[in-house]
């Protein structure tokens, strides 16, 4: 098949079965966050919050929320999860070093630790990619964040 048709066919399933099976079933409506751990059905079989998925599902929304592709009611609602998912984490992925947590339990609790850049790049990345959304009530906070991780991580990886 030519560009167009596999084009059309990633477009689909994304926009058909992936996104609608995230924003159906991964969403925390309660404290905020993301599950990651479903089944087919959507079932959560593992209640943790993994820090490095949750900024990766910030930054897609939020990606997906700038594109012109995107109808507004889903750019909306898009932009609604990854911004209630970013305050919750940001009020729960510090230790006390001023590094992001691997997992947090449910309730935004710490659950581990690794000393790793990846949670927080994931988390930088996504809090970068909601920062352009200037009609979002934290928009100033989603940057400066973003900044500072940046500046963790580059730290951190300097040794």
């Amino acid at each position: 098949p030519g560009f167009e048709k596999v084009q059309q066919g990633v477009h689909e399933e994304l926009f058909d079965n992936v996104i609608p099976f995230w924003l159906n079933h991964s969403t925390d409506k309660n404290r905020g966050g993301f599950f990651s751990c479903l089944d087919q059905k959507g079932e959560i079989y593992d209640r943790r919050k993994f820090m490095w998925l949750n900024g990766r599902q910030i930054w897609m929304y939020a990606r997906l929320a700038s594109s012109s592709d995107v109808e507004q009611e889903l750019k909306v609602k898009l932009l609604d999860q990854a911004s209630k998912a970013a305050d919750f984490l940001l009020e729960y992925c510090y230790n006390e070093d001023g590094l992001v947590y691997f997992s947090l339990n449910e309730d935004g609790k710490p659950h581990s630790f690794q000393r790793k850049i990846f949670s927080a790049c994931f988390l930088c990345i996504g809090l970068g990619a909601l920062s352009k959304h200037k009609t979002l009530l934290n928009v100033a906070k989603y940057r400066s964040e973003a900044q500072k991780l940046l500046h963790s991580i580059i730290r951190l990886s300097h040794g």
